[in-house]
């Protein structure tokens, strides 16, 4: 719109089927949504963004079909510290309805869930951090919708130009915001995981990446699981082939 105002849209539809998944307890669900804001540059240094969103989840299996909606607003501030440090803070509330339907009746809840979320990214010379925190509304597959707070920290380091060492943690707590057709809620559950990784480029066009990762996942009313795996990843990167006049 000017050089410092511009307007933003994004749009969102999501179909996800499970093989056997009611023997499993899980069901198909759709959900789709938008949003649209304005982004303003208020200095070089600070960026403004307002925008409003809606998305629809219903699920298209279920014994007792259930749909939910939730609309919203965020607000988000950007700023660059300075050339190598930058943070991000936004927050918002969103109106949940949600309507599950029985066989002799409809249950229906209504509640405000504030979402939130900030990171802070450093950049030296060979090294970056990234420290972050937030707060989402993601869709189940156990035909619910539920909360999820997350907290990570992110760092890569160069040992040299062909050697970078890395290290991905996060922990979740998941926990439920709409209920079963039976009045039950989702059992509240804490999930972490560490992740080292070590990648090589050992030639022009082929890397080669080792990572181990281990997880532990707590759930309320039940044993806790744990959980090693390590992965080799080979990659070719083919040259890229270019004509001109």
């Amino acid at each position: 719109m000017t050089e410092k105002l511009s307007l933003q849209a994004s749009g969102q539809l999501n179909d996800t089927t499970y093989e056997n998944g009611l023997r499993l307890g899980l069901v198909d669900y759709q959900m789709f949504g938008g949003s649209g804001g304005v982004l303003y540059q208020m200095t070089e240094q600070d960026q403004l963004q307002l925008s409003g969103s809606y998305v629809d989840f219903h699920t298209t299996n279920a014994s007792s079909p259930f749909r939910a909606s939730f609309p919203g607003v965020n607000l988000s501030l950007t700023r660059a510290f300075t050339e190598t440090l930058t943070g991000t803070a936004y927050g918002g509330p969103r109106f949940v309805s949600s309507t599950t339907e029985t066989i002799s009746d409809n249950l229906t809840t209504r509640s405000t869930v504030w979402l939130f979320g900030a990171s802070l990214a450093k950049k030296l010379e060979s090294t970056s951090i990234q420290v972050k925190i937030d707060r989402d509304i993601v869709p189940s597959g156990f035909g619910l919708l539920i909360q999820r707070d997350r907290a990570g920290l992110t760092i890569s380091h160069d040992l040299s130009e062909s050697l970078t060492a890395s290290f991905d943690g996060s922990g979740y707590l998941v926990s439920g915001i709409t209920q079963r057709a039976t009045g039950a809620t989702f059992p509240e559950s804490r999930y972490f995981y560490l992740t080292p990784k070590m990648a090589w480029k050992f030639l022009e066009w082929w890397k080669l990446e080792m990572s181990y990762t281990y997880g532990n996942r707590e759930v309320d009313g039940s044993n806790p699981a744990m959980s090693n795996a390590t992965m080799f990843m080979l990659t070719y990167y083919p040259p890229k082939l270019a004509f001109s006049n």
